[in-house]
């Protein structure tokens, strides 16, 4: 399959799922027909895994569909036309994302998104081999560091903002650009957050650095690629 073939299924795919729908009239001439998906966090995880990091998931988990209640409805029409109208009056720009193959991924470095769980945050976790390059003058764009248990791993966990998890899917997704200085921004997490995240990372690194190593060892993948994008170390 190629490219062009990936990207036009994808597109296919965001089409045809979806929970509610409107038809926004922004002029007699100019009509558009808005679709409307509810993702769960899990589904937003899995989403940004595949295409930053080339994780794969099952796909079908997204043909769930949900029911809105009537302010749900309402909400999402107000605001979405507030900001389609200000999408389509002043931006007329079409941004492409690029597509990198890598046929093997570099040393044992493990980046991806992350929700633990009761929790209600995201998180991007870098997981580092304790052999690995590690820059540690310029390696401070993290909230919570640590070791794993036996000290073969050095673990960087950044909390994201919801706000920010909607731009980098709106950005990998449909080529919406923003400020991605905003990434940068410093959160104090609590010692029960710090906790939590370190217990279930613990238990959950082994399956990714499992599928990792498989990846090395000549599989490949393919992954969007961003030039100059702080999400991705």
């Amino acid at each position: 399959m190629t490219l062009q073939e990936i990207q036009n299924s994808e597109n296919l795919i965001w089409e045809n799922i979806y929970d509610f729908e409107f038809f926004f009239y922004i002029a007699p001439n100019a009509s558009y027909h808005v679709k409307c998906k509810l993702l769960s966090h899990s589904s937003i995880i899995n989403i940004l895994n595949k295409k930053i990091y080339g994780i794969d998931f099952d796909i079908n988990e997204l043909n769930r569909k949900y029911i809105m209640d009537l302010h749900q409805k309402k909400n999402l029409i107000l605001n979405l036309k507030q900001i389609l109208r200000e999408q389509i009056l002043y931006s007329g720009i079409v941004y492409n994302s690029e597509i990198l193959t890598i046929p093997e991924l570099r040393s044992n470095k493990l980046e991806l998104f992350y929700q633990p769980l009761n929790d209600v945050n995201f998180y991007r976790v870098i997981c580092n081999g304790i052999h690995d390059d590690v820059n540690d003058d310029n390696n401070d764009d993290y909230d919570f560091e640590f070791f794993n248990h036996d000290f073969t791993r050095y673990v960087t966990c950044k909390l994201l903002s919801h706000t920010s998890i909607i731009n980098i899917l709106n950005k990998e997704i449909y080529g919406t650009v923003f400020d991605e200085n905003g990434l940068k921004h410093k959160y104090n997490l609590s010692e029960h957050q710090k906790l939590d995240l370190e217990l279930n990372l613990e238990r959950d690194l082994p399956v990714y650095l499992d599928i990792l190593e498989i990846l090395n060892e000549g599989m490949g993948r393919r992954i969007p690629t961003q030039a100059n994008s702080n999400y991705r170390q």
